[in-house]
């Protein structure tokens, strides 16, 4: 990390995320300049009398803002921003089925210790410099490529591919595993991801999910599921 860039824990700020299409127009009803606020953007405002730290960002694949607000302050914000019709209150599982339709990678299952940015597919992320942990096995895939890829993965019917559940190919080889699935709201079908041999990360590639004494014919599919809503300036 930069000499000039420190992190702080800030414990006694608290996070709401009002995420999707009409996320802007209740937040332009307290401050009209957030219109043109431009994505991963960040601002000060006030709410209801509540200051407020905003960006414009979050991991629904959607247009929204998350808001950074004082611990104390959070029940109320959440309240006022629930009193408008156009918000309802979602858990993780709800993030959840988002992030995958708009094949966003989470920690823990599409990126760890062990799965590198170039593996996930973010390569454009990474400098192609050497003065970082992790730069050789980095740099080295860079230039000889990855034997394994983060793709995404399309089912016939209605069975919701689970983590950790084994992919084959249709001469009963491993390709690969599945990294995260679940049903895609907003898609009425189930989603996943996984990763699988550099040969086969192809769309239209078919292969097999063996999942509880079970078999799945599955597809290759390219990413995103759902084409990306954030908000564009049109200057």
């Amino acid at each position: 990390m930069p000499h000039h860039c420190q992190i702080s824990l800030q414990s006694e700020q608290a996070l709401l995320a009002l995420q999707g299409p009409q996320a802007i127009a209740v937040l332009a009803q307290y401050d009209t300049r957030l219109t043109s606020m431009p994505y991963m953007s960040i601002s000060q405002t006030v709410i209801n009398d509540i200051q407020c730290t905003i960006s414009r960002s979050g991991y629904t694949g959607e247009d929204g803002f998350e808001i950074s607000v004082a611990n104390n302050h959070a029940l109320n914000l959440t309240q006022r921003l629930l009193s408008h019709d156009e918000v309802l209150p979602i858990g993780l599982g709800a993030r959840d089925s988002l992030r995958l339709e708009a094949g966003l990678c989470l920690y823990g299952h599409e990126l760890s210790s062990d799965i590198t940015a170039v593996e996930a597919n973010l390569s454009w992320l990474i400098a192609k410099r050497s003065n970082y942990l992790g730069a050789k096995r980095i740099l080295y895939q860079f230039r000889e490529g990855a034997e394994r890829y983060r793709v995404g993965i399309a089912t016939q019917g209605k069975n919701i591919l689970r983590e950790g559940s084994e992919l084959f190919d249709l001469q009963g080889e491993k390709a690969g595993y599945i990294s995260s699935g679940s049903f895609g709201a907003s898609l009425q079908k189930p989603v996943a991801m996984g990763y699988v041999h550099a040969d086969l990360i192809a769309p239209g590639i078919s292969l097999v999910c063996k999942q509880r004494s079970k078999e799945f014919p599955v597809t290759v599919t390219k990413l995103p599921f759902l084409k990306h809503r954030y908000y564009r300036s049109k200057d």
